[in-house]
C-alpha cells in the first residue's frame, strides 16, 4: 500500500514500505523509473513526508522488524545531480507515524507514537539555524495523524481522543 506521497518540480514520489515504489511524471503523464539512491533503507512505511523546495524529507518512523521509534529526519534533494539521504539534526524524540508540514520555511512535526506510547509534543526544525524546539503539545495524542499548511494555519486530522474527528489548527 502507498503511505505517503511526495509531489516534486513535477513528479509524484510515492512511498511504501521500506521505501518509494513508484514516482509518477505529470508532464509526461507515465511512471518513470525510481531514481537510484531514492530507497530509504533505515525505516518503513512509518515515516512522515515533507516536501522543503525540492527537498523530500522523510521525518521519523521505526526500524523495519523492530517498533524502536526514530528520532532521525532525512533528506533527499531532488536537485542534485547525484541525489542520495543525508541525515539532518535529529529530533528530541523518537516518533513513529508522526504528522508534518512544512510552514513559514520550518518543519512542523506532530505527536506520533514513542517508546512510552502515543505522544502529544510537537516540535518545529528551522533550516536556517539548525535547530530543534518544542512547541505547545495537542490536546490529543496524534499517532497516525496527518498535517497540512494552509495560509494563517497547520491542521492536524487524525488526533487519538475523543475529539479527533474535529482535529487541530494551530494558528500562526
Amino acid at each position: 500500500f502507498v503511505n505517503g506521497a511526495a509531489f516534486v518540480d513535477g513528479k509524484c514520489y510515492f512511498a511504501t514500505a521500506g521505501g518509494f515504489s513508484d514516482v509518477y511524471d505529470t508532464i509526461s503523464n507515465e511512471f518513470i523509473d525510481v531514481p537510484p539512491g531514492l530507497e530509504l533503507t533505515r525505516a518503513d512505511s512509518t515515516a512522515s513526508l515533507a516536501v522543503y523546495g525540492a527537498k523530500i524529507l522523510a521525518i521519523g518512523g521505526r526500524l523495519p522488524h523492530h517498533n524502536v521509534p526514530l528520532d532521525t529526519v532525512l533528506q533527499y534533494d531532488t536537485a542534485h545531480a547525484n541525489p542520495e539521504w543525508t541525515l539532518l539534526t535529529t529530533m528530541s524524540t523518537g516518533r513513529n507515524s508522526p504528522g508534518s508540514c512544512i510552514y513559514n520555511d520550518q518543519l512542523y512535526v506532530f505527536g506520533g507514537d514513542t517508546e512510552d506510547g502515543e505522544e502529544h509534543s510537537c516540535e518545529v526544525y528551522d533550516f536556517v539555524t539548525d535547530c530543534w524546539r518544542l512547541i505547545a503539545p495537542m490536546p490529543g495524542s496524534g499517532w497516525v495523524c496527518e498535517a497540512v499548511a494552509y495560509p494563517g494555519r497547520i491542521i492536524v486530522v487524525g488526533l487519538e481522543d475523543d475529539d479527533w474527528n474535529d482535529g487541530l489548527r494551530l494558528e500562526a
